[in-house]
């Protein structure tokens, strides 16, 4: 893949490429039009048991699903949440949402009940795919949220559920007239939504981005070029964009998809890449580092493995030099993305330079259909390396967040272009380096944590009169950790620890203070009242550095 720079306007393009499939079409009935085409391939392994579906069993129950969601009576428009974990069931039910045009909102599965609750209030499903071990969570949710969706079971094995919940056995069942069955005309594709993922944007809690049908088909054009037989095996649900791509990926690219519905562990990955002779892993940073640390790493097998995939928040140098190390016949991709622009928006083969005395890890070139300008403090474009706030621009414009004009309109121009946050710069060769971000979100493990949140809950203690809540990048696990920085109430006494124990009864445990807390005299603000967070992050790298952290402060 190549980018071009048009030194006139300041864009940079990644290469023109036209997809094999056609964005008017509905999704649903594309997937099912290249299931038919090798009906003998195996499409899906599920590895703890060990079942395979070929295309032809994948496409006949994502039709079952379509014709059982419309006679339970559920339509185009219909929002259905997935909070389910990889099963053998959960790619046709997804499917079958997709060929009657009901948006599929995609919730982690692990959620507590006050975060799932919170999507659930955006989203409004009419109808929850839930698994049965978080069954209980996301009924508590729904009233909390106060909306009365029926649920669906999905589980593996037939077994007993509530009267009031419907089976999986009720969604895929065989109907009699699966042969019969041809896919309706749903409207424009552009404008009609496919999928609902969660995405906290560049501030704030957690919204829904809405991907339409035609941007998903529109990106086959990068997903069609990877030349591989089996889809990267990965560990991440439908919550995550990543896992919920190797869904779309694996019927276009014609390959087979491998799932688990165990959480990541090095073990566990050792032994599915050995037992199944892997050839494509995606992991975030945090993922490898804990492979990289784990004592089994020297004996395990992995020399099946060709591609290593890693994105979801930064690669260190030394990340990616330690993994290189590792694997040596195995070749690593970082890539970037972001989940308003819907996939992936760079090629991920970038490559590490010498650059004022320390390596910088580029995130590669842009993918096909991307464009990106960059734009100083004053919104200015600027040029090649030169530094400024990353803009991208897909040619099928994003749909922005759910129920949200006011995100939505600060979130994409009206021609087209979405703002990431992320702070970087274009070479002279046009590969893309990120140096800072100047969006708000934390990432821990993925998952992006609303700094207001964190501070809200802080700031119920009687003692703080200021709080801001920062990402501190831990070297050893390659992950943002939320710590606080505090300005405590004069003639106030407040420790470190009753703030961390506050936000861990208070908070799930991965927005919990893993970076700590500080304390401040004062926290710096602009003219018009809002907290630097640059500046205050600085503060407390300094402080940990210079290992001058306060265990009790005391104002006054």
């Amino acid at each position: 893949m190549f980018t071009s720079y048009d030194s006139r306007t300041k864009i940079w393009s990644g290469v023109k490429m036209p997809g094999p499939f056609n964005p008017q079409a509905n999704l649903g009935h594309l997937i099912l039009n290249v299931l038919e085409r090798n009906p003998s391939m195996v499409a899906q392994v599920s590895v703890e048991s060990g079942v395979e579906l070929t295309c032809a069993e994948l496409r006949i129950r994502s039709i079952r699903a379509a014709q059982n969601l419309t006679k339970l009576g559920y339509k185009k428009g219909d929002m259905v949440g997935f909070a389910v974990r990889n099963r053998e069931n959960v790619a046709p039910l997804v499917y079958g949402c997709f060929l009657i045009g009901a948006p599929v909102n995609c919730l982690d599965p692990d959620f507590t009940t006050k975060d799932m609750a919170h999507m659930l209030r955006i989203s409004k499903p009419m109808l929850v795919m839930a698994d049965e071990d978080n069954m209980e969570t996301v009924k508590t949710a729904c009233r909390d949220a106060e909306i009365s969706p029926k649920i669906v079971v999905v589980a593996d094995a037939r077994g007993p559920c509530d009267p009031e919940d419907l089976s999986i056995w009720d969604v895929i069942g065989e109907t009699g007239n699966e042969q019969f069955f041809f896919p309706p005309y749903l409207g424009d594709s552009e404008k009609l939504i496919a999928a609902v993922v969660c995405s906290s944007g560049t501030t704030g809690m957690p919204k829904g981005i809405c991907l339409s049908h035609a941007h998903i088909i529109h990106q086959s054009a990068l997903i069609c070029n990877i030349h591989m037989y089996q889809t990267p095996f990965s560990f991440s649900s439908l919550y995550w964009v990543s896992g919920f791509y190797q869904l779309i990926q694996s019927p276009f690219n014609n390959c087979t998809r491998y799932i688990s519905t165990r959480r990541f562990s090095p073990e566990a990955l050792f032994e599915i890449v050995e037992q199944y002779s892997i050839t494509h892993v995606f992991c975030p940073p945090a993922q490898i580092a804990m492979m990289l640390q784990s004592p089994l790493l020297e004996e395990a097998n992995l020399s099946s493995l060709k591609t290593f995939y890693s994105g979801g928040g930064p690669v260190s140098p030394g990340l990616r030099q330690s993994l290189e190390k590792a694997l040596p016949s195995c070749k690593t991709a970082v890539g970037y993305g972001t989940s308003e622009i819907g996939y992936a928006s760079t090629d991920a083969f970038g490559f590490m330079r010498e650059g004022s005395g320390a390596i910088i890890l580029s995130v590669g070139m842009l993918a096909p259909n991307i464009e990106a300008k960059l734009l100083d403090d004053d919104n200015n474009q600027v040029g090649v390396n030169e530094n400024g706030v990353l803009w991208l621009r897909y040619p099928i414009k994003p749909l922005g967040y759910l129920y949200n004009k006011a995100a939505t309109d600060e979130l994409l121009t009206d021609d087209g272009w979405v703002g990431t946050g992320d702070v970087g710069y274009f070479d002279a060769d046009n590969f893309l380096f990120l140096i800072d971000r100047k969006k708000e979100i934390i990432k821990y493990k993925g998952y992006q944590i609303s700094p207001a949140e964190i501070e809200a809950t802080i700031a119920q203690l009687p003692e703080v009169a200021q709080v801001c809540v920062v990402g501190l990048f831990d070297p050893v696990m390659h992950d943002d950790l939320p710590a606080a920085v505090v300005q405590v109430r004069q003639n106030c006494t407040l420790s470190e620890q009753r703030v961390i124990e506050h936000v861990s009864e208070k908070l799930a445990d991965f927005k919990h203070l893993r970076g700590g807390v500080f304390f401040a005299d004062e926290l710096p603000t602009t003219k018009s009242g809002k907290l630097q967070r640059h500046d205050i992050r600085k503060y407390a790298e300094m402080m940990v550095a210079n290992s001058e952290n306060k265990t009790c402060r005391t104002n006054g």
